[in-house]
């Protein structure tokens, strides 16, 4: 066995090592290193460039035209881009991460804790042009848990504003109910466009349309053969004219309404616009039942006629006694 130690060994022609041998190479700290002919030989099939690429590098940090290796804690930085079809990670950190690419959908989705209980995708559908949707929350003096409820149908709509919304603007939406005033809530009428439960209604504008009833609320009718002929108005407020008839000086006559919207309670209140003769004669509301309620019309002038046909204004206002 050949067992010297050369400084420099030349080979013109072939160097042939039996099975199993191998070279030791010593660093000059002392160290050996044991270095397989298969290695070798798995060496000499790799391209000088592509054995560039591993020498140099740093574990856990990406250099350009280098392999990447991960560190001790299986992590890499400095990764500029990276284009991946499927990534599965508990943790990615990240300045910019693109999901898909013009042309390609997209979407990150995130799951919760708990196995099999859905998760949450973010995707995006076509725009009109090339632009970008920015979602971007504003600055907050504290953390902020923000909560989407559930729309208890398959799809919704977020609510959007040219100005911010603050939690105590919104939260007036909050317990509305529909046809009932709730306390510190939005009023919204019901499908008749109702709404009850108002503590109070109070107007301070000196001019404008004021509190009462708007057109289409109202109606006319008028009254024929003679003064104490029925009329029927199923109306809350509006106009009757009544026969012109010759009321005699202190006489009076009466005429039922009516009317469905009237109940029990209610309070009718009469104004006479014009008609009777001389101005003589006044109406009033002599009764008031469900469904309907009496006017009086009685002529105040001794001995003077009334021939004149009165026009009678009305309105119906919804009264309680309990």
């Amino acid at each position: 066995m050949l067992d010297r130690r050369f400084k420099k060994v030349k080979v013109d022609g072939k160097l042939i090592m039996g099975k199993g041998a191998s070279i030791v190479a010593t660093s000059s700290a002392g160290v050996e290193t044991a270095l397989d002919m298969t290695e070798l030989a798995a060496l000499n099939d790799i391209a000088a460039a592509d054995l560039a690429k591993i020498d140099g590098i740093t574990n856990g940090t990406a250099a350009a035209n280098k392999a990447v290796v991960l560190d001790a804690s299986k992590g890499i930085s400095a990764i500029t881009s990276a284009t991946i079809t499927t990534l599965t990670s508990t943790t990615v950190n990240a300045t910019n991460v693109d999901a898909g690419a013009s042309g390609t959908a997209g979407s990150v989705d995130i799951f919760p804790a708990t196995a099999a209980k859905g998760k949450l995708a973010i995707t995006c559908a076509d725009q009109t042009g090339d632009t970008t949707v920015t979602l971007k929350p504003a600055a907050m003096g504290q953390a902020t848990q923000v909560n989407i409820p559930d729309p208890g149908a398959a799809a919704s709509y977020v609510v959007q504003s040219t100005a911010a919304v603050t939690l105590a603007e919104a939260d007036v939406l909050d317990g509305a109910t529909a046809g009932t005033a709730v306390a510190s809530k939005v009023l919204v009428v019901d499908a008749s466009k109702n709404i009850t439960a108002l503590g109070s209604v109070l107007s301070t504008a000196p001019t404008g349309g004021g509190i009462g009833y708007a057109t289409g609320a109202g109606g006319a009718v008028t009254q024929i053969t003679n003064r104490s002929t029925g009329v029927t108005i199923n109306k809350l407020t509006g106009t009757i004219t009544g026969d012109a008839t010759s009321l005699a000086g202190l006489a009076e006559a009466g005429f039922i309404v009516t009317n469905s919207t009237v109940a029990l309670g209610d309070t009718v209140v009469l104004s006479l616009v014009s008609g009777p003769t001389a101005n003589t004669s006044q109406v009033s509301v002599s009764a008031v039942a469900a469904g309907s309620f009496t006017i009086k019309i009685r002529n105040m002038h001794a001995t003077t006629a009334d021939t004149g046909a009165p026009i009678i204004n009305f309105a119906v206002f919804k009264a309680v006694n309990a």
